[in-house]
C-alpha cells in the first residue's frame, strides 16, 4: 500500500498540479469552501444572539402559523389597539434577554421569510414566543449565503467573464462586514440570490415566466424585491424586447398585488390597509449621499472594514467600464441592478436609524463590478502592482478590527515594520518593472489574496472576544463547538 501511494504512477506531476489549479471548477470550489468556513465559523457570536432584527421574523413566523396572524415587534409606531403590551424574553444568565413590544397583526414586512423562519424553528421545538439560539436561526441564511456567493459567479461570468467571476467572489467572500452580515436573518439575504437567479435566466434566454415567478417570490420576501421589475424592464426595452418587457412588467406588478391582497384579506382588510397607509409615511431617506461611505458595514453598528471601502470604489469603476463599452451604449443588468438598487436604499433608509443590510443588495451587485474593475486592473504590469498593493493594505487594515481594552491599537512598531515592507517591495517592483516579469507581480498579488485570507480569518476569529472582553455580551445560547462535542459523545 506504502508503495503504491509513493508510487511515481500515483504521485502528481508538476504539471497535473499546475492543470487542477487552472480548472474553473477547482478554483470555484476553493472558494466557495472558504466562504463557507468563513461564515460557519462561530457563526453563532456575531451578530449577537438575540438579534431582534432576526427575531421580528421568527415571532412573526412562529405566529402566524400557529394562529393565522402574525405578531412581533415592530420598530414602527402602531396604534395603541394593535398592542399587545411588553413580553420579557430570553435568558438573563446568557445577557442574551429583552423586552419586547409586540403587535398584532405584524405587517412589517411581507410574510414569506417570517413563514419560513417560523417553520425552520418550530422544526427544533420552539413555538411563539420563544428565542431560538442564533446557531438555529442563522443555518439556513449561511447556507444560502454559499448559494449566493455561487449565483454571484455565475451571473458574473456570463457577463463579463471568468476571471471577472472568480474575482468578484473573491473580494465578496473575504470581506468580513459581508461575511457577518450574510449570517443575518434578514430579508435582503433573501431577496439577493432570487435576483440574481432573474438575471441569470435572461441572460441565458430562459422563459419569461421563471424571472415572472421569482419576481413575486422577492416581493412576497421584502417589497424592495421589487426593484427587479424596474431592472427587468429596462433591461427588455433596451433590448428591444418591447412585448415581453410589457408582459413582464404588467404581470409581475399585477400577481403580486394579487397575492398580497389575499395576505391581507385573510388577517383583515381593514387593519391591512390603515398599517400600510400608516408604514408608507414613516421618514426614510439618507439626508446625505455620503452617508453611503459614512457609515461602512452591514449592520446598525458601523464596522470599519476595509474591504467594503475597496469593493464600492473598484465597483465603481467597474461601472464605469461596464458604461464605456464599444460595442454598445447599454447599461448591462448588473449596472442597472447597481443604480436603482442604489437610489433604493437611498430613499427607504433612515440617516438616524441605520439599518445596514439595505445595502446588501448593491454591494453584491458592486462586488461583481468591482470583479470587472479588478480584472481591467491586472492586464497590465504597473497597474496589477496597484491592485496587488491595494489588497494587502486592505489585509493589513482590517488587523485594526480587533482591539481589546489593554491594547486599543495596532503596535505602532510592528505595523510600521509591515507597511514599511510593503512600500520598499511596492518601490522595488516597481521600479525595475521593465525588467522583472508579468508572472513575479502575479506571484505578489497571488501572496496578497492569501494574506488576505488569513486577515479575515483573524477578524472572524477574534472579533467577538475583542468586542466583550470589558463588557458582558450576549452569549450563545447554542455553539457551534459544544453541539460538535455532543455529537462526537
Amino acid at each position: 500500500m506504502e508503495k503504491f501511494i509513493f508510487s511515481k504512477s500515483f504521485m502528481l506531476k508538476k504539471s497535473d498540479i499546475r492543470t487542477l489549479a487552472l480548472s474553473k471548477r477547482f478554483q470555484i470550489g476553493v472558494l466557495l469552501v472558504v466562504a463557507a468556513l468563513l461564515r460557519f465559523w462561530q457563526f453563532e457570536y456575531i451578530p449577537f444572539q438575540s438579534d431582534g432584527d432576526e427575531l421580528a421574523y421568527v415571532f412573526a413566523g412562529q405566529s402566524l402559523l400557529e394562529t393565522g396572524v402574525p405578531s412581533s415587534w415592530s420598530s414602527f409606531s402602531y396604534p395603541e389597539q394593535y398592542s399587545l403590551g411588553k413580553i420579557s424574553l430570553g435568558d438573563e444568565k446568557f445577557y442574551a434577554n429583552g423586552d419586547f413590544e409586540f403587535v398584532r397583526p405584524w405587517l412589517d414586512h411581507p410574510p414569506l421569510l417570517a413563514i419560513i423562519s417560523g417553520a425552520w424553528v418550530k422544526l427544533f421545538g420552539y413555538s411563539f414566543p420563544s428565542i431560538p439560539p442564533s446557531m438555529v436561526v442563522r443555518f439556513p441564511t449561511v447556507i444560502l449565503s454559499i448559494f449566493t456567493l455561487f449565483l454571484t459567479y455565475c451571473v458574473a461570468k456570463k457577463e463579463f467573464g471568468h476571471k471577472a467571476g472568480i474575482l468578484s467572489i473573491s473580494l465578496l467572500a473575504l470581506s468580513p462586514s459581508i461575511i457577518f452580515a450574510q449570517r443575518m436573518l434578514v430579508g435582503e439575504n433573501w431577496v439577493i440570490p432570487l435576483l440574481l437567479l432573474a438575471i441569470l435566466s435572461l441572460q441565458y434566454k430562459k422563459n419569461i415566466a421563471i424571472p415572472i415567478i421569482l419576481a413575486i417570490l422577492v416581493a412576497l420576501i421584502k417589497v424592495t424585491g421589487l426593484l427587479l421589475i424596474p431592472v427587468m424592464f429596462i433591461g427588455l426595452f433596451q433590448e428591444r424586447k418591447y412585448y415581453r418587457a410589457a408582459i413582464f412588467a404588467v404581470i409581475s406588478t399585477l400577481l403580486f398585488v394579487i397575492v398580497y391582497s389575499a395576505y391581507g384579506f385573510s388577517i383583515n382588510w381593514n387593519q391591512f390597509t390603515e398599517l400600510l397607509s400608516i408604514q408608507s409615511h414613516r421618514l426614510l431617506g439618507w439626508g446625505n449621499f455620503a452617508f453611503l461611505l459614512s457609515h461602512p458595514g452591514f449592520h446598525t453598528i458601523p464596522i470599519l472594514d476595509a474591504s467594503y471601502y475597496l469593493i464600492a470604489i473598484i465597483g465603481m469603476f467597474g461601472m464605469t467600464l461596464d458604461s464605456l463599452k464599444e460595442k454598445t451604449q447599454r447599461y448591462g443588468f448588473i449596472t442597472l441592478s447597481s443604480i436603482f438598487s442604489l437610489f433604493l436604499i437611498w430613499v427607504t433608509s433612515a440617516e438616524q436609524d441605520m439599518l445596514g443590510w439595505y445595502k446588501l443588495p448593491l454591494f453584491i451587485f458592486l462586488g461583481i463590478l468591482a470583479g470587472r474593475g479588478l480584472e481591467k486592473l491586472l492586464e497590465k504590469k504597473n497597474t496589477l502592482l496597484l491592485a496587488s498593493l491595494l489588497v494587502a493594505a486592505v489585509s493589513i487594515s482590517n488587523f485594526a478590527l480587533i482591539k481589546y481594552p489593554e491594547h486599543p491599537f495596532p503596535e505602532a512598531q510592528n505595523m510600521r515594520l509591515v507597511l514599511g515592507i510593503l512600500l520598499a517591495l511596492f518601490a522595488i517592483l516597481y521600479s525595475f518593472q521593465g525588467q522583472i516579469k508579468k508572472k513575479i507581480i502575479n506571484y505578489f498579488f497571488f501572496l496578497a489574496m492569501i494574506f488576505f485570507v488569513g486577515s479575515t480569518a483573524y477578524v472572524i476569529e477574534n472579533y467577538y472576544p475583542s468586542l466583550c472582553k470589558d463588557r458582558h455580551c450576549p452569549v450563545p445560547l447554542v455553539t457551534s463547538a459544544g453541539w460538535l462535542r455532543s455529537l462526537a459523545e
